[in-house]
């Protein structure tokens, strides 16, 4: 619903922007305007959580740019998390196609979220980071992961 909502937002208010500029003859303000809201939807897109793969190094979470690998080694726990609780965005997009980067959550502290949804999530716990990330089935994807680390 957020990114519904964000969109049809978006999309509204470079389209009102570019008609009254346009009947105004100002275009260059609607222009910049409805680029703006449009490359903000693109490229939050590009860079909202795809998928997570297990694969033979470690977890990937796939995103059309920029995806990344969580090297097993590094990861020191992993478990099942709820994060409705109490947050704080501090670098990050917190609904528009999932709920993505830096965020400060009570009784985890910092944690990069990758992820389509805010409910049962895999938090990974690695040296230098926690992780929270939305696969499709955790249960399952927790019992992999526990097969291929041991």
């Amino acid at each position: 619903m957020i990114t519904l909502t964000v969109c049809a937002l978006l999309i509204a208010v470079a389209v009102n922007t570019l008609y009254v500029s346009l009947t105004n003859n100002n275009v260059e303000v609607g222009v910049l305007t409805a680029l703006l809201c449009l490359g903000l939807l693109v490229v939050t897109y590009l860079f909202s959580p795809r998928a997570f793969e297990l694969t033979r190094n470690g977890i990937v979470v796939r995103r059309i740019l920029r995806s990344f690998e969580i090297p097993y080694s590094k990861i020191r726990k992993a478990y099942l998390a709820d994060l409705s609780w109490k947050r704080i965005r501090l670098w990050a997009s917190g609904g528009l196609y999932g709920f993505y980067g830096l965020f400060y959550v009570a009784r985890l502290g910092k944690v990069w979220v990758y992820a389509t949804r805010r409910c049962n999530l895999v938090v990974i716990e690695t040296e230098g980071n926690k992780y929270a990330i939305s696969p499709e089935d955790p249960k399952v994807f927790l019992e992999m992961l526990k097969k291929i680390r041991s």
